[in-house]
């Protein structure tokens, strides 16, 4: 399966509406082709022969609503839409720049702990994400922070999706890809990586739900992404499958930004009313949410030193968690009992 992610709005505050939001894409391979067969004739209608790309932003309310009876068609349900919105009316901008202080002073602190153990490449490494975390606007972090949560929500959400064996081939594997934005570099991306795999595995995010029937049949899943029983290692997926991508290049994204789009103004009250309620039916969400609306406040941050949050990998420290989680798997995997 592939997941495309894409954004509407401005991630800053002063403006009105100040709702943005992203929209994560999963599609599934087996439904892949007549999904975007859908979407090029429908392109038709809107632009004739034309290879340009289409925008959310430049079609009408009722041109959204033919997009969506479009590309949802009668046949086919091997799509799923997660949203995950960011309300500057309920982040203030401060909390976002302490957060983003927080941030470079753990890359900080962890590229010292690199030097004292004479790791060159991590100290050096750590010392430019400390420059990178530094030079970010607080409309850039807002971005990041909802980035990470639109990728662990429709990782989930899709895990929630495609969990029978006839979708066991939809893992092999797995993808992402992220329209295009600020961070374009190589090297930002390898920053911004690092700042997701920190996102996945702090201790203060809920682990990740998975069938309790996909360890006893040894699901693709598993055997990628499981390094020890309860332990999952993301490595693969974020570093190998997961980039950004040009629109124009991939119909997938373009499709996600008109979902975005009509999404974001439905949220933001200007419209899109219809095209909504029919794209509706196929947004998953923790106890049936339209929309995971994410808030950075006081309860965000570290209320000591971030210093005192950086430390050594301890592998059995994880290792030991892990074992916990599996010896408690009723309550964090589901499945038939």
């Amino acid at each position: 399966m592939k997941i495309y992610i894409d954004e509407s709005g401005a991630f800053t505050w002063g403006k009105q509406p100040d709702i943005s939001l992203f929209c994560g894409v999963t599609v599934a391979n087996r439904d892949s082709d007549e999904l975007f067969t859908r979407f090029a004739s429908w392109k038709r209608t809107i632009v004739g022969d034309s290879k340009r790309e289409i925008k959310g932003a430049e079609l009408t309310d009722a041109q959204l609503e033919q997009f969506a009876n479009s590309i949802l068609g009668t046949q086919g349900h091997d799509l799923w839409l997660t949203v995950v919105g960011l309300d500057t009316a309920k982040t203030k901008r401060e909390h976002i720049e302490e957060l983003r202080r927080q941030a470079w002073i753990m890359a900080e602190r962890s590229s010292e702990l690199a030097a004292e153990h004479n790791n060159a490449w991590l100290t050096e490494f750590y010392r430019q994400e400390t420059g990178w975390l530094k030079a970010r606007s607080a409309e850039n972090m807002l971005w990041i922070v909802g980035l990470e949560h639109t990728i662990i929500d429709s990782l989930q959400h899709s895990i929630m999706r495609f969990m029978e064996p006839e979708d066991d081939i939809e893992y092999l594997p797995m993808s992402f890809l992220i329209d295009r934005s600020f961070i374009q570099r190589e090297q930002h991306i390898n920053f911004w990586r690092e700042w997701l795999r920190n996102g996945l595995s702090k201790s203060s995010r809920p682990p990740m739900m998975i069938p309790n029937t996909w360890r006893l049949r040894n699901h693709p899943f598993i055997q990628t992404y499981e390094i020890h029983p309860g332990l999952l290692n993301f490595n693969k997926l974020m570093r190998d499958d997961t980039g950004f991508f040009l629109s124009h290049e991939h119909p997938g994204l373009q499709l996600a930004d008109i979902c975005a789009h009509t999404l974001c103004r439905y949220h933001r009250g200007l419209g899109a009313v219809a095209a909504y309620r029919r794209l509706r039916t196929r947004i998953v969400g923790r106890d049936g949410a339209e929309i995971n609306q994410v808030i950075v406040d006081e309860r965000s941050l570290h209320t000591d030193d971030p210093r005192n949050h950086v430390g050594v990998f301890d592998e059995a420290e994880f290792v030991e968690r892990a074992e916990r989680r599996v010896a408690h798997s009723s309550v964090l995997e589901w499945g038939t009992k």
